[in-house]
């Protein structure tokens, strides 16, 4: 129990004093809270309460979030019996993050502080973690399993096994992997991508995939799994008392390539390396451009690979889903009815498909990993002129790249509509091709203009940026609440249109106000 404590003290506290470092790097607020309120006794109690109490208001609503989102909104779409298609996505999403989400192989800051500076016990430390993160999760998912479950029709008892299965696949999961690491002696930490992707792949196709043929886990199933785990989890929970290989293990994963004090200089270095890995060396051509427009075009021939191929991939996909939607609507006449229905009344949805597809992110990311990170070390770089000039050349650049995916919808969508039955109104087909080309534009202008503006990486290739993670998530939770709603095709396109033309000119306004002192390199 002490060790516990004091785990749970020191993680609050580097977590409170993270986030008067976060609230200190945000444009207006950090004016009001002073340097001094580290040293403050009185205030940094009060910032330390406050944040236990959000940590903990968070980490319920997580739990309805996660509920929401991952398991009752694809229970509206998937066919077959609600409670079974419950149980099966529940089973193989707990089972994916038995080996992806697990507090045992985490390596993070507040346990490098504990167990390598503190000399803490390292079996008593991981132990006593383990158990407080268990319980922990059983506490948040009873009230949202419950109100949640119950008002979706979920039985009762399902509900209540919720959190009993869960807590088995967590016991199962660290166990299964404490007993490789004792075998193999290789590193299994939550950041190895391989294991990560692999398991979440196999999670989603299983979770969502066997509900689609009909083949998924019933509830009479999961309660026989529920029991079977039983056992399981009574010997995982042996093994994770009896090892001694705690010590053994944190010495490994708290000291990975200087993982600790590195973590993010190492994802960046890993993404860095990955880029570098992706540029084309080849014959470059430029035609006759010069100047800025031969700087530009120069980085873009060099990571095509990054950029317009990855673009290229997506239009591809697009393609291939379009013809199945095409051939679906032949075969189907109540799907070609339903698609029929989405073209004239859904489009909000395709905003947040735009936000999905749109490169804006990607291509910015490159643009500093490997150019800006080196260039704006140079005074005439960060010149009004230069940074203008190049700004004006990457965002052509960037909605041309972004017009390859959009063109496949922008073209689809009317096809679509025409094949399903057509429109009274022949301006639908007009404004679904052009309300569909100005979100590509729009996000396109969006990314480009936040990165300048806010410009979040710092001279170790870091994302520091509180205010440009604000603003990446409003625009993402924005974009996905779009998905609710529903509006007259002619009428939500004319305004998207407009709207986007507004806001691209106000951004581009802020971008020649502010940009020249804005785009640098944070230290």
């Amino acid at each position: 129990m002490k060790t516990l404590l004091v785990s749970f003290r020191l993680s609050n506290t580097y977590g409170a004093n993270t986030w008067i470092y976060r609230l200190r790097r945000l444009p207006v607020i950090k004016k009001l809270i002073p340097a001094s309120l580290y040293g403050c006794g009185g205030l940094k109690k009060f910032v330390y309460i406050l944040y236990v109490i959000l940590k903990t208001i968070l980490a319920f609503g997580s739990k309805f979030l996660y509920l929401g989102l991952m398991i009752l909104l694809p229970l509206s779409i998937l066919p077959g019996d609600k409670a079974g298609n419950f149980v099966n996505i529940f089973f193989f999403l707990t089972a994916m993050g038995a080996f992806t989400n697990t507090e045992l192989f985490n390596p993070t800051k507040a346990k490098y502080y504990t167990v390598v500076l503190m000399r803490t016990d390292a079996k008593s430390y991981a132990l006593s973690s383990l158990w407080w993160f268990l319980a922990k999760n059983v506490v948040t998912w009873i009230p949202a399993v419950l109100i949640l479950g119950m008002q979706a029709g979920i039985p009762l008892g399902v509900c209540l096994l919720v959190p009993v299965v869960m807590t088995e696949w967590k016991l199962a999961g660290s166990a299964l992997m404490l007993k490789y690491f004792d075998r193999t002696g290789r590193e299994v930490s939550e950041n190895n991508l391989k294991l990560f992707f692999s398991v979440t792949g196999a999670g989603l196709l299983l979770g969502y995939g066997l509900p689609w043929i009909r083949a998924g886990l019933p509830v009479q199933g999961f309660y026989l799994a529920a029991a079977l785990l039983i056992p399981c989890a009574v010997c995982s929970l042996r093994i994770l008392i009896k090892s001694k290989s705690y010590k053994r293990l944190y010495k490994k994963i708290l000291n990975l390539n200087g993982l600790i004090f590195g973590v993010q200089e190492n994802a960046a270095a890993t993404q860095q390396k990955a880029y570098l890995s992706k540029i084309s060396s080849g014959e470059v051509r430029t035609g006759n451009k010069k100047g800025y427009d031969y700087f530009n075009e120069l980085f873009i021939q060099r990571h095509r690979k990054i950029l317009t191929h990855s673009a290229r991939k997506t239009a591809y996909i697009l393609v291939v889903i379009l013809a199945g939607v095409l051939l679906l609507s032949q075969f189907n006449p109540k799907a070609s009815r339903g698609i029929n229905e989405v073209m004239l009344n859904f489009l909000p949805y395709f905003i947040f498909v735009m936000y999905l597809v749109n490169k804006g992110a990607v291509v910015t990311q490159a643009m500093f990993m490997n150019c800006d990170h080196s260039m704006l070390a140079y005074r005439f770089y960060r010149q009004p002129d230069a940074v203008l000039k190049l700004f004006k050349v990457r965002l052509l650049t960037l909605i041309k790249i972004n017009m390859i995916p959009a063109a496949v919808i922008a073209c689809g969508l009317p096809l679509l509509l025409f094949i399903t039955g057509g429109t009274e109104n022949p301006l639908n087909y007009a404004l679904l091709f052009v309300s569909i080309l100005a979100m590509a534009v729009f996000f396109s202008v969006h990314h480009l203009v936040i990165y300048y503006l806010l410009q979040p990486y710092n001279v170790n290739m870091e994302a520091k940026s509180s205010a440009y993670s604000i603003v990446n998530g409003v625009t993402y939770f924005l974009c996905y609440m779009c998905i609710k709603f529903q509006a007259p095709t002619i009428i939500f396109a004319s305004l998207t249109i407009l709207f986007s033309a507004l806001y691209i000119g106000a951004a581009l306004f802020l971008v020649y106000r502010y940009a020249p002192v804005r785009f640098c390199l944070k230290q």
